[in-house]
């Protein structure tokens, strides 16, 4: 190679080394850039995750509450009053003297009846679902777990749903149903009382008591054990993460 050559390869040389330097500043300023906005997203999935954990715990307590309490209580209320007018509908018994309780009964048997309601709070639940962040819950089993909650609770209100009965229509058309807790033969006069008596004695209401008594046995097989459950798989992945 010429001294002239060699001369002019020199700087074509160093040009190129100063073009890779600066290449690789680049890329590497890109990639820092990237790791870091990686790692302040993960950080941001990190906080929201725990955020909406804490939200479905909050949900699930409000499960437990309502279904131990509410609606014991309105199924405990219903079994009551169902057990109470059996006797009178299958004729074992004649109509009793206090014709106002045993009305009272014959409308307090339809609670719940008129339309189904959710156990569960799934404001959460949906959120997660409609927004695809159910995949920040980091814990493949632990969103199985949360998924199967809610779509078994939501099978069993379909089924519950499809249950219901006439019941609670037949009671309208025959007494006020707003009057339920506070009946009185007063009350009654526009509907008619002996008509009432004898509608809420015929073999028509017999089959629709049998069908409510059978309504309310589905509906008193919900639980809140499988909403503790979650509580405890819950708490224990905030304890561990």
């Amino acid at each position: 190679m010429s001294r002239k050559t060699w001369k002019s390869f020199v700087p074509a040389k160093a040009g190129l080394r100063w073009l890779l330097s600066e290449t690789l500043v680049v890329v590497l300023g890109v990639l820092i850039a990237l790791w870091i906005n990686d790692y302040w997203s993960f950080r941001q999935d990190l906080v929201l995750e725990r955020e909406y954990i804490h939200r479905l715990l909050e949900d699930v307590e409000s499960d437990i509450a309502y279904i131990d309490n509410e609606v014991a209580l309105l199924l405990t209320r219903k079994f009551d009053a169902l057990g109470t007018i059996r006797p009178v509908v299958y004729g074992e018994q004649p109509i009793p003297d206090d014709v106002e309780s045993f009305l009272r009964n014959v409308s307090l048997a339809a609670i719940g009846g008129a339309s189904s309601t959710h156990w569960v709070v799934d404001t959460t639940f949906q959120d997660l679902v409609s927004t695809g962040n159910l995949r920040l819950i980091g814990d493949a089993e632990l969103r199985r777990r949360i998924a199967t909650y809610y779509e078994e609770f939501e099978e069993f209100y379909i089924r519950s749903r499809d249950r219901r009965t006439g019941y609670s229509q037949f009671i309208w058309s025959a007494m006020p149903g707003e009057l339920r807790d506070d009946m009185t033969l007063s009350s009654m006069e526009d509907f008619g009382l002996e008509t009432t008596l004898q509608r809420v004695t015929s073999e028509e209401f017999q089959r629709l008591w049998n069908q409510e008594y059978n309504f309310a046995l589905f509906n008193q097989r919900v639980s809140s054990e499988a909403a503790r459950a979650l509580k405890a798989d819950l708490e224990k992945y905030l304890g561990d993460s």
